[in-house]
C-alpha cells in the first residue's frame, strides 16, 4: 500500500504540490473497526473525486484521481476505470 509520504510525492511530481490533506481525507477510515484494512471502499472512487472537487476544486480532485490510481494498482487492479462508487468497488472484487 503506498504511503502518505509516496501519495504526496506524486501529487509534487505531477501537480506541483503534495495535497496532503486530500491524502489525509481519502484515507480517514484507515483502520477504522468497521472496515480496518477495507478503508478504500468509503472514498476511493469517482463519488469520492467528486466530494474532493466540491470541498476544494479540480486540483485537488486531481490529487484525489492521483492517490486512487496508485491505491487500485498496489491491489493488483489493471483496469483504468475507477469505481464509480462504494457498491461498484465492492462488485468489482477489490472489496
Amino acid at each position: 500500500m503506498p504511503s502518505l509520504e509516496y501519495h504526496c510525492l506524486e501529487c509534487l511530481k505531477e501537480l506541483g504540490e503534495p495535497f496532503e490533506y486530500v491524502h489525509r481525507w481519502l484515507d480517514e477510515f484507515m483502520g477504522h473497526p468497521k472496515y480496518k484494512t477495507r478503508h478504500r471502499c468509503v472514498r476511493h472512487h469517482r463519488e469520492g473525486i467528486d466530494q474532493v472537487r466540491k470541498m476544494w476544486g479540480d486540483k485537488a480532485a486531481k490529487a484525489a484521481e492521483i492517490h486512487i490510481r496508485s491505491d487500485l494498482k498496489s491491489e493488483g487492479w489493471t483496469n483504468l476505470h475507477v469505481p464509480a462508487n462504494e457498491k461498484e468497488y465492492k462488485e468489482s472484487g477489490l472489496w
